[in-house]
């Protein structure tokens, strides 16, 4: 309750009773009580009207991150580049690379072997 102990509620009871006196207290009281009522009617109604806003912002909310979702997922799917697979055309450009520097190779060692 308001972060107040029963030691401080004691002695602002006193206070009021002292300031107050014995005859005005109770009045005192009801009126306190019902302004207390009245706050919470009035938090209430605030309540119940923003809450159906509320609820559709986060229906809302909800559609757009599905909808975001879905995009990412598709747009990864329409990817077809996958770079733990080399492409065929990257193969044979290697595969051509690698038969001439064995040709190569082996004309120099037989230009040294006729020597």
């Amino acid at each position: 309750m308001f972060g107040i102990g029963m030691p401080e509620l004691v002695i602002v009871l006193l206070v009021a009773f002292l300031l107050f006196g014995p005859q005005k207290l109770p009045e005192l009281g009801r009126s306190i009580g019902k302004a207390v009522k009245g706050f919470r009617n009035v938090t209430d109604d605030v309540r119940q009207s923003v809450e159906p806003d509320v609820n559709a912002v986060r229906h809302e909310f909800s559609a757009l991150q599905e909808n975001l979702a879905s995009s990412v997922s598709e747009a990864e799917n329409s990817l077809s580049f996958n770079p733990t697979e080399p492409s065929s055309d990257i193969n044979s450009d290697l595969d051509a690379d690698l038969d001439s520097d064995t040709t190569s190779t082996r004309a120099r060692s037989k230009s040294f072997s006729d020597d």
